[in-house]
């Protein structure tokens, strides 16, 4: 069998395995961003055995990981800090998709950053830190000194905007929240697209290896991760479309990750996860996007 006719054989059993995945709106991002890395194309020959070494990981089922409990540092910080949220201020599962989520150590400890993504009225919705600590996680917000009456009114006129006013501008038609927020914009205000993942992770796009977690596995530890940090219901997961890329992302530091979406109309998911491993070492939502 010709190399050309063993690519052919090794495509048309990917997208067998594939087959009942649907897209997603995250695919257009990832092809931009491949294209602006110019990524090249890699060889690949499937080794003698692959076959049975498939059916052997298939068989495994679960035994390679512990589903949806690998986390790296970061991941393990913000499920931890989205509970604080929750707690404290009341920022639910879908509120938590208006912010962009960056987290940091340092001497005090770990520092886990929420500010509101740039399209939004950001000095409203003021900006969100949980610092954690061996001694525990304290949360807190740019508003905390301001007077609870006027944002647990739940009014967009409201200077400041807490869990209330960010479900109103929830409840926007999603074709309607542009014109709808123009009145809550500071003067002059321009808009920016989010930050992406690509934007500062160095890699190159390689194909599966032997060995590593199939596509029923990844789909399996990245949905029990989305439901895991972000507490959503069985409802709710029920209804995410999922995308998994068939090439895998091999980073500057060796690791290589399978890239998942999640979405529906009014929310999306972003995982990367470890193909040897397992370990979800990002993991990103964003909701109520406008139109």
């Amino acid at each position: 069998m010709t190399e050309k006719q063993e690519k052919a054989k090794f495509k048309q059993a990917i997208d067998h395995t594939l087959s009942d995945i649907q897209g997603d709106a995250f695919l257009t991002q990832r092809v931009l961003a491949r294209a602006e890395k110019g990524a090249k194309p890699v060889k690949y020959h499937i080794p003698k055995g692959v076959v049975i070494a498939l059916i052997a990981l298939l068989c495994m089922g679960t035994a390679a990981v512990a589903v949806g409990f690998n986390y790296g540092a970061d991941v393990q910080a913000q499920k931890a800090a989205n509970s604080i949220l929750l707690e404290k201020y009341g920022i639910s599962s879908e509120s938590l998709g208006l912010f962009v989520v960056e987290t940091s150590v340092d001497e005090h400890g770990t520092h886990v950053h929420y500010s509101a993504l740039p399209f939004l009225p950001m000095d409203r919705i003021g900006e969100y830190e949980v610092l954690i600590t061996e001694e525990g996680t304290e949360g807190t917000w740019s508003h905390d000194d301001k007077d609870p009456a006027l944002w647990e009114s739940g009014e967009p006129e409201c200077p400041y905007w807490g869990e209330k006013q960010l479900q109103a501008y929830l409840a926007v038609d999603g074709n309607e929240r542009d014109e709808w927020l123009e009145g809550y914009l500071a003067e002059g205000f321009e808009p920016v697209a989010p930050h992406s993942v690509y934007d500062t992770l160095e890699y190159s796009v390689v194909e599966p290896e032997a060995g590593d977690l199939t596509s029923r596995q990844v789909r399996e530890y990245a949905k029990t991760a989305v439901v895991d940090v972000y507490g959503l219901t069985e409802a709710e997961a029920a209804q995410l479309e999922v995308t998994i890329y068939p090439e895998l992302l091999r980073c500057t530091d060796g690791r290589r990750l399978w890239d998942v979406g999640f979405g529906t109309y009014e929310c999306s998911f972003r995982i990367l996860l470890d193909a040897e491993t397992g370990e979800v070492v990002h993991i990103k939502m964003e909701s109520g996007g406008n139109g």
